[in-house]
């Protein structure tokens, strides 16, 4: 299989061509002191040139995109080489941040909780998760099930954006109903006793996440699905939709010698019996020795 002789790009001032190659991580050049890598992965490229994408704007480089691509073999017609001709455009840092349609928290609340100020290189992947992590939130987890947020970017100058959000806060919704699916094993109330919002309660997307992650962490099912159904401008349904494992396990070793015949043991493991989120274990051992050649038993234990 052909491997890829060399990898450089055109364009590039910011980062030398070894630091953009590096954030490849699928198609790398071949090295002698590396035989195992260099294979070209066609079906991959793309992949790698999303993740050069991603750095740039991770670095403030908005307008970062790739030009074109040239992929052709090398002389000797035994490997590949590889230019990507690309534009950086200019380093951005914020200028203004300004907020609009906000009542219930002060422009200085969500300017604190962002973390980001006039000065600093916009970084698009922290910003954004700025954005779904801290400011969101403050919403999301107080009953504003149908908060909005958009920011709009206005560059400033050559190197310099005003970032305007636009937020809708909507009014507060209380959780109507909570809806258990899937589960044909599992008792519901093995479920509905790891849930951290009730019926009655506001909407929290925390906690709500957080009901996940106990169901899940149960470790009785392969997935769990949340979903939110909007009934009213007031109300929502929660529906938690299980994928239940199998419920059985068994492991066994045996043995045999001409003295004392078969030796060793097994058990078997029920992790969610009868699906009541409780774990039987029913273990089965024969020994060496004559006079006492099997023990079995048997327990119980509640997760």
């Amino acid at each position: 299989k052909s491997k890829i002789h060399k990898i450089t790009f055109g364009g590039n001032q910011a980062f030398s061509n070894r630091k953009l190659a590096s954030q490849l991580k699928e198609n790398k050049s071949w090295k002698w002191y590396l035989p195992w890598r260099g294979a070209w992965k066609e079906d991959l490229f793309q992949d790698d040139k999303n993740l050069l994408v991603t750095f740039y704007k991770n670095k403030g480089y908005r307008d970062f995109y790739i030009i074109d691509e040239n992929i052709q073999l090398s002389k000797n017609g035994k490997g590949y080489e590889i230019t990507l001709n690309i534009y950086e455009g200019p380093m951005y840092k914020i200028n203004n941040i300004k907020w609009e349609g906000n009542f219930v928290h002060s422009d200085e609340e969500l300017a604190a909780k962002l973390g980001f100020k006039k000065g600093d290189i916009f970084k698009d992947e922290n910003f954004q998760m700025a954005i779904s992590e801290k400011v969101s939130p403050l919403y999301s987890d107080k009953g504003y099930f149908y908060f909005q947020i958009n920011p709009i970017y206005t560059p400033v100058g050559k190197d310099s954006l005003d970032v305007h959000f636009d937020i809708v806060e909507n009014q507060i919704v209380n959780v109507r109903k909570i809806h258990i699916k899937g589960n044909d094993k599992t008792h519901e109330n093995v479920i509905r006793r790891e849930l951290r919002v009730y019926p009655g309660d506001l909407f929290s997307r925390k906690k709500l996440m957080d009901s996940y992650r106990d169901i899940f962490m149960l470790n009785f099912f392969d997935n769990v699905v949340p979903d939110v159904i909007p009934v009213n401008d007031t109300e929502i349904d929660i529906q938690l939709e299980v994928y239940e494992k199998s419920t059985g396990q068994a492991n066994f070793s045996m043995g045999y010698n001409g003295v004392y015949g078969f030796t060793g043991g097994g058990g078997f493991e029920f992790p969610n019996f009868r699906g009541k989120g409780q774990t039987l274990s029913i273990n089965y051992q024969r020994g060496l020795n004559a006079n006492s050649n099997s023990t079995a038993g048997s327990y119980y234990s509640s997760s």
